[in-house]
């Protein structure tokens, strides 16, 4: 049985260690071939002793707004049965949505009961500055694969990955142009990226320091430049995130430190610079070629309005053609019950070949199908702009990407907005820039700082 007394016996560093640790592997849930499942679920079972602890104890309450994606979670599963009754199928990809979802509650509540061992108080801002620095660390293990070919086969051997995904890296991984990462493929990888920019525009919005502003643009650009190689979607989430930067501040403190102090500003500029001149110098001269064709892809859509063709590209077009609308009422109603193609056979493909989310959850369950899951999305940001008004950028930047991404697929960004209903409402809303004094760096630093 796991107890809270054995995480506050380790050290501020090792405790941060294991936080990193077990966000990098909840945020990438890499399915290992020695493991029977998943890391996150591996997760999810920590987080289950807890709960059950809890439990016990009598300490574990249930949130109203939990309650609230409960009552949600069990109204798609029984929608979900009922369309299937109705149109005699067999497709329980919604069901096993809703378990995946319970999982991950358990998942995270192992996360932030980790969180609360290295701090003694966490805010949104404590677990943002820890995702971005999780998926920094993945743009640089995803540089790393694609510069040595034996560090990316290694990585990718100890995975198990579908069918689906197993084809298409393969395909991949033979053209050398596009990144992959260490259990971060395609558009999955794409919608991850895109949420830490956005999460970044809303930290940089919000720190004071000059050495935390800089290094937030550093973060921003190499998650963007290496994130759209691997999915374009982070465009996506750079857009917004450029959209929520432009928005005039409150106050233009941190705008005001960077210029006035320009002695620092030169030092750090210079010194990012040197970085990536560096890292440019390091990169063998074989592999700039590729490097170009990497990032022509990565932004083909710029790439072709310069070269007068619009801002398009060949999965943008694709996109378009595919839509396909019911054309019986009945669907818009109930749904036809499939998400997955019923005659696919040794293959993985989407119920009439589509991609767009929208349509996949409408010919499933039809329009209630859709509204349901679109609310369970809503619930955990609208939770996080209640619990703080200030966060008010959050709930609308992260509303348009949930709804822009669901018109190139399917998305389910629960298992990333969870995290920050745990932050504790009285915490959140006397959370000042000041307790984290230099910004992302300072969450590594010792918990008495927080």
């Amino acid at each position: 049985m796991l107890k809270h007394n054995y995480f506050s016996r380790l050290s501020g560093g090792l405790k941060k260690l294991l936080l990193l640790i077990l966000l990098f592997f909840y945020v990438y849930p890499i399915e290992f071939v020695f493991l029977p499942f998943h890391t996150r679920n591996m997760i999810a079972l920590l987080g289950f002793f807890w709960i059950y602890k809890y439990i016990l104890d009598k300490k574990f309450v249930i949130n109203k707004w939990v309650f609230y994606g409960m009552i949600i979670s069990i109204s798609i599963v029984l929608l979900s049965c009922l369309t299937m009754i109705i149109n005699m199928t067999s497709d329980w990809f919604f069901v096993r949505q809703v378990i995946v979802n319970i999982l991950t509650f358990c998942s995270v509540f192992c996360i932030i009961k980790t969180f609360k061992s290295a701090y003694r108080n966490i805010s949104f801002y404590h677990i943002a500055n820890w995702f971005v620095i999780v998926v920094l660390i993945q743009m640089f293990i995803t540089l790393f694969m694609f510069m040595d070919s034996s560090f990316r086969d290694l990585l990718t051997d100890i995975q198990r990955v579908d069918l689906l995904i197993a084809d298409r890296l393969g395909v991949i991984i033979d053209g050398g142009i596009r990144f992959v990462g260490f259990g971060s493929f395609f558009f999955g990888a794409g919608v991850t990226n895109g949420f830490s920019l956005i999460l970044i525009s809303l930290l940089f919005k919000k720190k004071t320091g000059i050495f935390s502003s800089l290094f937030y643009i550093f973060c921003f650009i190499v998650i963007m430049s290496v994130g759209s190689i691997m999915s374009r979607t982070t465009l996506v989430g750079g857009a917004i995130a450029l959209v929520v930067l432009l928005c005039p501040p409150k106050n233009i403190q941190s705008l005001y430190d960077i210029v006035i102090n320009k002695k620092k500003l030169m030092t750090t500029l210079g010194s990012l610079i040197a970085v990536v001149m560096a890292l440019v110098i390091l990169i063998p001269e074989e592999m700039r070629l590729d490097f170009t064709y990497s990032i022509e892809y990565g932004f083909e859509m710029f790439v072709n309005f310069v070269d007068g063709y619009g801002f398009m590209t060949d999965s943008t077009n694709e996109l378009l053609a595919s839509f396909v609308f019911p054309n019986r009422i009945r669907t818009y109603f109930i749904g036809d019950g499939y998400f997955a193609h019923p005659y696919a056979v040794n293959e993985i493909r989407y119920y009439m070949d589509i991609d767009t989310g929208y349509l996949r959850l409408l010919f499933y369950f039809g329009l209630p199908g859709l509204f349901l899951f679109m609310l369970f999305q809503i619930t955990p940001i609208l939770y996080a702009k209640k619990c703080d008004p200030n966060n008010r950028r959050y709930f609308y930047s992260i509303l348009l990407y949930i709804v822009i991404l669901n018109i190139k697929g399917l998305v389910n960004l629960f298992p990333y907005t969870i995290l920050f209903v745990f932050c504790e409402v009285s915490r959140v809303r006397n959370f000042s820039v000041d307790s984290m004094k230099s910004g992302l760096l300072s969450s590594l630093g010792d918990p008495s700082e927080a």
